[in-house]
């Protein structure tokens, strides 16, 4: 992007691996945790990192994965895949680290998680072909998320980076987009 924000693995590299996020809708994850680089093998595919946040509607997200949806329909001849993950600090971390917490705490987080559940629901719903999913907000490890990155976009085949693009908070617009 033209502010030169990093976020994501490099084009030209590898993907640094697979990770299982939390599915909310999907042929084969859907309300589970399940990994979608595994899921889309070596096809090309879309992978959105964005920032979830409790209260901002973002319209250009939005339109960006009404699109996004659109071009997996328009290509499927090609076996076109995109997933977005919300990275959110209401993702537990619990589930992928178990650690013995305070019950208090662990009541906190369950509840911070359904909230989450649902405010990503009505999102998954208005997807026929991106798959949703949500992860904590440091993202998936090896991935070098940007904390400055509001939304990641990496274009990758075969598994190597072919495309990324990284925008700040409120800097996904249109032409973006």
């Amino acid at each position: 992007s033209s502010d030169l924000l990093k976020s994501g693995p490099a084009v030209g590299s590898l993907l640094p691996g697979s990770f299982q996020p939390y599915n909310l809708n999907g042929k084969f994850g859907k309300d589970r945790f399940h990994c979608l680089v595994c899921e889309f093998k070596l096809n090309p595919t879309v992978m959105v990192f964005a920032r979830e946040r409790r209260e901002s509607k973002d319209p250009a997200l939005a339109d960006l994965l009404q699109k996004l949806d659109t071009a997996v329909e328009q290509h499927q001849n090609a076996s076109l895949g995109a997933f977005v993950v919300f990275l959110s600090p209401d993702a537990p971390a619990a589930i992928f680290e178990p650690k013995a917490e305070e019950p208090g705490k662990l009541v906190d987080q369950a509840a911070a998680w359904e909230a989450l559940l649902l405010r990503l629901r009505p999102r998954a719903e208005k997807l026929k072909h991106v798959i949703l999913a949500a992860y904590p907000a440091e993202g998936p490890p090896g991935y070098n998320i940007s904390k400055d990155a509001d939304v990641t976009v990496i274009l990758y085949r075969r598994h190597q980076v072919v495309g990324n693009y990284a925008f700040a908070e409120s800097k996904l617009n249109e032409p973006g987009v």
